[in-house]
């Protein structure tokens, strides 16, 4: 999608979890105002206060309780405030170069990481599976 001096450039992720949620934050301060993130996944539902969450058992979906082992080289890499977002509290080391965090810890540290620009306007979550009929894709 085209950007203009006024309007920022317009970019769909498709996906919520780590991935998808990780390059949104690292694009996001990288374009700054410049760039608008619009994240679908379809295990967000929306509450009754009108918050984006994850679904839970409540919802029908269970949640990711496997334990990612991740290199201090790949976490070196990422910007101080996902390293320190993603480690509080946690700092469980496997191996003397790598540290263990459950996927679900990860997921939910990136969310609330990311709802500043959630909340500034920088990022928009679309609780609903990215496909052919979605509204950014026939935009």
């Amino acid at each position: 999608m085209a950007s203009t001096a006024s309007s920022p450039f317009v970019v769909v992720v498709s996906g919520g979890g780590p991935v998808g949620l990780t390059f949104s934050l690292n694009l996001t301060m990288m374009m700054g105002k410049h760039a608008k993130i619009i994240i679908y996944e379809g295990r967000w539902f929306v509450d009754q206060h009108g918050i984006t969450r994850w679904q839970g058992e409540e919802q029908g979906n269970t949640r990711r309780n496997q334990v990612v082992t991740l290199q201090d080289h790949v976490i070196n890499q990422m910007p101080s405030f996902i390293q320190e977002g993603l480690f509080q509290k946690i700092n469980e080391r496997v191996w003397p170069t790598s540290r263990n965090i459950p996927i679900r810890e990860v997921e939910d540290r990136l969310f609330d990481l990311i709802q500043p620009f959630v909340r500034n306007g920088q990022v928009e979550l679309i609780p609903e599976q990215l496909n052919e009929q979605s509204k950014h894709s026939i935009e």
